[in-house]
C-alpha cells in the first residue's frame, strides 16, 4: 500500500506565500528593489528623477506607492535592449574611428613614400645631392 503524506496548513501557507510572492501583480518600493536588486533609495530617486512615471510606471492611489510588476518587467526589457543598443554603437563608432583615422595615416604616409619602399616601411631616399 502506497504511503500518503498529508500537507500542514502552514506548509499550505508558506507554499501559497512562495506563489503569491512571485505572482504579485502589484509591488512595494521594497519588494520592487527586491526584485531589481536595487536599494530602496535608489527606486526612489528612480522615481524623483521620472526614471520611473507615476500612472505608467507606479500608482500612489492607495496611500503608498505601489509598482505593476508587468510594467516594470517591460521597462526592464526595453532598458536592456537600449543599453544593448548603445553598446552596438559605441563599438561600432570606434570601429569606425580606428578604420578613419588608419585610412587618414595611410594617405598621409604614402604621399612621402615609395610605393616598394612603403611595403618595407622605409621613406625614398632624397636622390638630389
Amino acid at each position: 500500500m502506497a504511503s500518503v503524506e498529508l500537507i500542514t496548513k502552514e506548509d499550505l501557507e508558506e507554499l501559497k506565500a512562495l506563489i503569491m510572492g512571485y505572482a504579485k501583480p502589484l509591488m512595494t518600493v521594497e519588494e520592487v528593489a527586491s526584485y531589481l536588486r536595487l536599494s530602496p533609495h535608489t527606486i526612489r530617486h528612480k522615481i524623483a528623477d521620472q526614471t520611473f512615471i507615476l500612472g505608467v510606471h507606479y500608482s500612489d492611489k492607495a496611500g503608498k506607492i505601489l509598482f505593476a510588476k508587468e510594467k516594470l518587467d517591460t521597462w526592464l526589457w526595453e532598458t536592456t535592449q537600449e543599453s544593448n543598443n548603445v553598446s552596438i554603437q559605441k563599438k561600432q563608432s570606434g570601429v569606425d574611428r580606428f578604420v578613419r583615422q588608419w585610412s587618414e595615416n595611410q594617405k598621409v604616409y604614402r604621399s612621402g613614400v615609395d610605393s616598394v619602399q612603403c611595403q618595407k616601411g622605409r621613406k625614398r631616399a632624397d636622390t638630389t645631392a
